[in-house]
């Protein structure tokens, strides 16, 4: 993270109060300030660049894609699915790890809440994002199927 402290180096991150992504990059600001046991880097992270908070991370490409910005905090997913380079963090920090949750929980932000001047406290957990294609599936007689199995299955009704 100190290449990011640097002057001449410019990242953007997603508006907590508007986007999860952005609380998520908080709670790595948090998590690496106790991991690399460097006081005060949160604070230094969060109020570095704030020019390129933009409202959700997937305005955060376009920023990158132009040179207007060096780095970019953002899902694996969304790096690959670009064709992007990226660093992945240690698992201390990165929030994927199901062993690791009892350190992501000690993590907490304020966000907006669903009314003017509410505050919503949101608390470190872990992330695990599982998508599925159904284009094929919705081609094929089958998908009922599928869709039956996942809403019914052996777990019941949902």
């Amino acid at each position: 993270m100190d290449v990011l402290q640097r002057k001449d180096v410019v990242y953007s991150r997603s508006d907590p109060d508007s986007d999860p992504c952005g609380y998520r990059t908080l709670f790595t600001f948090m998590l690496a300030e106790k991991h690399y046991k460097k006081p005060g880097l949160a604070e230094k992270m969060s109020s570095k660049d704030k020019d390129y908070i933009r409202p959700k991370e997937v305005d955060l490409v376009a920023l990158l894609e132009s040179d207007a910005i060096d780095y970019m905090f953002q899902y694996k997913s969304v790096a690959i699915q670009h064709g992007l380079k990226y660093i992945e963090l240690p698992r201390e920090i990165n929030l994927s790890d199901p062993s690791k949750n009892d350190i992501y929980s000690s993590v907490s932000t304020d966000v907006a809440g669903s009314k003017p001047g509410i505050k919503l406290k949101v608390t470190g957990i872990i992330l695990i994002i599982a998508s599925l294609s159904l284009t094929m599936l919705l081609r094929k007689r089958r998908r009922f199927n599928f869709l039956e199995f996942l809403l019914a299955g052996r777990y019941g009704n949902l």
